[in-house]
């Protein structure tokens, strides 16, 4: 599911051992699901802040659950966290009951398998349908219900296209025009 030796796993401790005896650490280029989230979330990856695994004790989850929410909406600070597998829907729980009803919260499950789904909605949307995330690999993550994507990515779209027209460049895919991310067409025309 795109773990990444040392972010959010104990494999830190093995590289803080080698740098301690002076060993070289060499990082090689692979997945995180963290920033595979936050890149398919639509929210702001200028400011984010990955807060690792919220607490065990239903209190304190919700209570950091609330704290997070306010961070992205004073901030427009995108938040993201995890949970173990077979906590998941527990902690999805806690945030669709805790959280204001026009946060944004993107579930980003299964990354990289063959069963990924990566999807964004409000608080409110996701209590239509909530899916079931036992015992699969999931990365949570809030953003302010304020915060709008759709006329930056516009504006940027809208550039893209005036110097593409002015230099005379016609991609063929959107493979070509969008190298760095692919989109798939939705059904659903944006809100913006």
């Amino acid at each position: 599911e795109a773990g990444c030796p040392g972010i959010a796993d104990p494999g830190a401790d093995l590289i803080r051992m080698a740098h301690k005896k002076g060993i070289k650490v060499i990082p090689l280029v692979g997945p995180s699901s963290i920033l595979l989230a936050l890149m398919a979330s639509g929210f702001n990856g200028q400011s984010f802040a990955f807060h690792g695994y919220l607490p065990i004790d239903k209190t304190q989850r919700i209570k950091k659950i609330k704290e997070l929410e306010t961070l992205a909406n004073r901030y427009h600070q995108t938040q993201l966290f995890i949970e173990t597998p077979f906590r998941n829907n527990a902690i999805l729980e806690d945030a669709l009951k805790n959280c204001n009803p026009e946060t944004q919260l993107c579930i980003a499950c299964n990354l990289t398998a063959i069963d990924e789904f990566i999807q964004t909605k409000t608080i409110r949307e996701w209590k239509a349908h909530v899916p079931d995330l036992h015992k699969k690999p999931a990365i949570f993550i809030l953003n302010s219900a304020t915060y709008r994507i759709g006329l930056s990515v516009l504006f940027h779209i809208l550039s893209l296209y005036k110097f593409c027209k002015s230099n005379e460049i016609r991609p063929q895919t959107t493979e070509q025009r969008y190298p760095c991310i692919v989109l798939q067409a939705s059904a659903e025309a944006p809100n913006d």
